[in-house]
């Protein structure tokens, strides 16, 4: 290969791989306190005070898909009295490590069951390291508008965490097991102006050698 298309395939190769990267960023489950209705600990974070529901159905971590809502979910465990404002959490592995907006999916039938959680990141799979984003709800149980999307600021980020804040919202919630995640839709930050400019400088760079030679 000619040296003077190097940089001009530098340019248009850097820019692939971010179009990439943001096109296929995954979340996967690597932790969930009421998986199949056990209470599991997991990263740092110890919570045995916890309800997790009977339903099998709700108990499935997989259940929790990246995208548009599907109607099946996981409930995320709810704590056992007012005395505790967080149930049960859950985490989530980020592929790449991300930075832009999770808007996150709830089930709810109109009803007295108002849920919370409350969303935090981190870099590594260690709840002591989380640093809290938001929080998200069911809308006082489907009575009023939900709140339903975070910004992930900093980062970028390689964890996302879920933990139960329904009685820390609604003391007086009669859900039985917490918030009921259905689907995760994350949006990742465009390319900064900065890397804009540098592949723009690069393809200019590669146009200009050619002109030359």
């Amino acid at each position: 290969m000619k040296p003077k298309y190097l940089m001009s395939l530098a340019g248009a190769a850097l820019l692939a791989s971010v179009i990439s990267a943001q096109a296929s960023t995954t979340l996967s489950v690597v932790g969930a306190q009421c998986e199949g209705g056990v209470v599991n600990t997991f990263g740092g974070l110890t919570n045995t005070d916890l309800v997790c529901g009977t339903s099998a159905d709700r108990l499935l971590s997989a259940n929790v898909n990246q995208g548009d809502p599907d109607g099946n979910f996981y409930s995320l465990g709810l704590a056992k009295d007012s005395s505790n404002d967080f149930g049960g959490a859950m985490a989530f592995e980020i592929a790449p490590a991300f930075t832009g907006s999770a808007m996150i999916f709830e089930v709810t039938n109109p009803s007295n069951h108002y849920e919370a959680a409350q969303v935090f990141v981190s870099s590594a799979l260690n709840w002591a390291e989380a640093q809290f984003m938001g929080t998200v709800d069911n809308g006082d149980g489907g009575n009023s508008t939900p709140t339903t999307t975070v910004n992930i600021t900093g980062g970028p980020w390689s964890y996302l965490w879920l933990i139960d804040f329904s009685r820390g919202l609604y003391n007086t919630t009669a859900s039985v097991d917490g918030f009921d995640v259905d689907s995760i839709k994350l949006s990742p930050v465009p390319l900064p102006a900065g890397g804009l400019l540098l592949m723009g400088a690069l393809g200019a760079f590669g146009f200009a050698r050619r002109r030359k030679a």
